[in-house]
């Protein structure tokens, strides 16, 4: 019985000191404006969230300043730091400095107060803010609202040009539906003229088919007279070169017969 009590008391050691490997407590100092803003329910927040252990307490010599103390998983720490790293008005972290401390255990995180009188002037300054935010904020809004109203406005200008243009725009519509009706009327009318003109060019073409016809005809003809000039032409030749044949000799004597009579005009 004993052997198996110092057993599980090993086997819980063992266990706790795995588990601690993995474990880290971390103390950080955080530096701005984060005393009187809800810095500490803020971060209590974050941690609870986290399921993280540990406190967040104000440093009461340096306004500036507030300390956590936090344990924890390393990579649920790691994730920690970043989120309590805050610049959301009225809350503005300016510098963070952690360190890894000896562990320590926690049952919950909470944020450790001050003086009564203290936490009161505390809460009121924070109350203060909140209103001051709210205020700005109803500013912003009614200044929204006016630009709103403005726009409004604006926009219902533009809905009246909007209507007037749409009518116009109706009136020009209806012209030019007038306007393609007539469109239409003249294409019908040019439609018609076209197919008038379709008829008298087919006819047109017939025509000079048959004058085609004819000039080809008249070719032959004038193809016929130039055979017939032709071979006269061949007859003339041969006739006048026998004429020159025949005449040219007559020519001959009849020089032969000039001398001869001046010579017997001139002994007389």
């Amino acid at each position: 019985m004993l052997n198996i009590y110092l057993e599980d008391k090993v086997n819980v050691l063992k266990s706790y000191a795995t588990s601690t490997e993995y474990m880290k407590t971390l103390h950080i100092d955080v530096y701005g404006y984060v005393q009187s803003v809800g810095y500490r329910p803020t971060v209590t927040a974050i941690a609870r969230k986290l399921k993280l252990t540990g406190y967040i307490q104000n440093n009461e010599k340096e306004r500036d300043k507030v300390t956590i103390i936090i344990s924890g998983e390393k990579n649920v720490l790691d994730k920690f730091v970043n989120e309590i790293n805050i610049h959301e008005d009225p809350i503005d972290v300016q510098s963070l400095e952690v360190k890894e401390i000896e562990y320590k255990e926690f049952k919950i995180f909470k944020a450790v107060r001050g003086k009564f009188e203290e936490e009161m002037i505390e809460r009121m300054d924070l109350s203060a803010l909140y209103l001051r935010g709210v205020m700005s904020l109803q500013k912003e809004t009614l200044s929204v609202g006016k630009e709103t109203l403005s726009v409004g406005k604006e926009t219902l200008s533009v809905g009246k040009e909007t209507l007037s243009v749409g009518k116009e725009t109706l009136s020009i519509s209806k012209e030019i539906l007038t306007l393609q009706k007539e469109t239409k009327t003249e294409i019908k009318g040019m439609s018609t003229e076209i197919k008038e003109m379709h008829t008298e060019i087919k006819e047109m073409h017939t025509e000079i088919k048959g004058m085609h016809t004819e000039i080809k005809g008249m070719h032959t003809e004038i193809k016929g007279m130039h055979t017939e000039i032709r071979d006269m032409n061949n007859n003339m030749t041969e006739k006048f070169d026998v004429m020159e044949t025949k005449y040219g000799s007559i020519g001959g004597s009849l020089e032969k017969i000039a001398k001869s009579l001046e010579l017997f005009l001139s002994k007389k």
